[in-house]
């Protein structure tokens, strides 16, 4: 299972929604700013699993744009 870019309730209770959807697409989304970055870079799938369970997301991209 491709857990970096599961909704939490996606990785929690295998619930798949609309919602599950836009999470993994803002996960996309979080890819392209941060130029290929891999979503919680150098952590092992097991460690993915515990943070997204403890509520912990992604941090903004280093070439973060903010909005005018």
């Amino acid at each position: 299972m491709p857990l970096r870019w599961m909704a939490p309730e996606s990785v929690r209770k295998m619930i798949f929604t609309p919602y599950s959807d836009v999470w993994s697409f803002g996960v996309v989304l979080w890819e392209i700013m941060s130029f290929g970055e891999q979503p919680y870079r150098g952590r092992p799938d097991m460690e993915v699993k515990k943070l997204l369970a403890n509520n912990v997301r992604l941090s903004r991209p280093f070439y973060y744009f903010e909005p005018l």
